[in-house]
């Protein structure tokens, strides 16, 4: 954050999008937070694309589709709204332990939409690694799996696997989004007042 003169001779406070991305930065370094939701996401993603990715290298694809087991749609959701839920709580209890540091962003000046938007670049970043891992991890699974079953000659790349990768990506971001809109939405509109008073 820092000051500037408005055009009425005012001090007014700027907190860029530099600032918010090494304040989340700093807080990704606590290592204990950030593994629980990385690692959960992670999870939720590497069966999501272990699944596409294995469909795909058996040669269940007619060009435009994918084709599921119901079962396995089933499954797919079932991780993605686990992760949902993990992240959630994990960035709940974290705005609760960040009481008295979003109270002094908010006694210098930071607004709503600041605070705000440092946890959800923080959700973000989480989102990235998580998705970048657990993609990586079930296309691997997927391609030993899938090199068992119907041997190691038969299992072929192609760049719809990079799709896949993209999109699973894109997902995790999503998804980590989701689960810290309600955590950051809470900790935007929290009293600073409040927030230097509370000792967790």
């Amino acid at each position: 954050m820092r000051m500037k003169k408005d055009n009425l001779g005012l001090d007014k406070v700027h907190f860029r999008l530099r600032d918010a991305l090494r304040l989340s930065y700093e807080h990704l370094k606590i290592l204990e937070r950030t593994f629980i939701n990385i690692g959960s996401i992670t999870l939720g993603i590497m069966l999501f694309s272990m699944i596409i990715f294995s469909n795909l290298l058996r040669g269940d694809y007619d060009g435009l589709t994918l084709n599921f087991e119901s079962y396995q749609s089933w499954l797919i959701v079932a991780s993605i709204m686990v992760s949902i839920v993990s992240v959630a709580n994990v960035m709940m209890i974290t705005v609760f332990e960040r009481f008295n540091e979003i109270g002094t962003l908010k006694c210098l000046g930071a607004l709503d939409r600041h605070i705000l938007t440092m946890f959800l670049i923080e959700a973000a970043i989480q989102g990235i690694v998580g998705g970048a891992t657990g993609s990586i991890c079930g296309l691997f699974i997927a391609f030993i799996s899938s090199a068992v079953s119907v041997g190691f000659e038969s299992v072929h790349f192609s760049i719809e696997a990079l799709l896949i990768f993209i999109s699973s990506i894109s997902l995790s971001i999503v998804m980590s989004i989701l689960a810290a809109l309600y955590p950051a939405y809470r900790a935007a509109v929290l009293n600073p007042v409040e927030a230097l008073r509370f000792e967790f």
